[in-house]
């Protein structure tokens, strides 16, 4: 997952809580990867281009090092295989 959110925005501390709800776990859960987009904001908060301080994006940071730790510890996820076919109403492709 790449990219999150609208070009101008991406994660804040702000939406931090939005992006954990919506963004993280379920792209986690699923077998996803994923690279936090900081938008095209200007200083003093910065973006991709202009950060200078990373703690502006503090809350996203613990959000998803509590989510790997949880995976790492409570998840046997190299034993986890596709189950596809447990899935129902789904359209193929």
């Amino acid at each position: 997952m790449d990219e999150n959110g609208t070009a101008a925005v991406g994660v804040s501390d702000q939406n931090a809580p939005q992006f954990r709800k919506e963004v993280l776990y379920d792209i986690l859960f699923s077998g996803g990867n994923l690279e936090w987009y900081l938008g095209a904001q200007g200083l003093p908060l910065g973006g991709d281009l202009h950060i200078e301080d990373f703690r502006t994006r503090n809350a996203m940071w613990i959000y998803s090092r509590i989510a790997r730790e949880l995976l790492e510890q409570e998840f046997e996820f190299w034993h986890m295989e596709p189950a596809d076919s447990l899935l129902t109403n789904e359209a193929g492709s």
